[in-house]
């Protein structure tokens, strides 16, 4: 993971957020990502989960712009 911005995030949660853009609308497709030593970054979470609504529910456009700033945490 490249570091960009000041957001904050974990691995897990950028890769999550990366992913539910390119899911955006596909049924009954999920991905979770997890870190097995129970954290993810500077966060309180240990990983993130999307399904294919998870854009949609957020509107498309705050998805990538949360993306590009590295500020996976709050969004998810």
């Amino acid at each position: 993971m490249t570091i960009r911005g000041e957001g904050i995030r974990g691995r897990n949660q950028e890769f999550v957020l990366a992913a539910a853009i390119d899911i955006a609308g596909l049924p009954k497709t999920v991905v979770l990502s997890a870190g097995t030593d129970g954290t993810d970054g500077p966060t309180d979470a240990a990983g993130a989960i999307a399904d294919g609504g998870t854009v949609e529910r957020a509107l498309p456009a705050d998805a990538r712009q949360v993306s590009r700033r590295e500020r996976s945490s709050s969004f998810l």
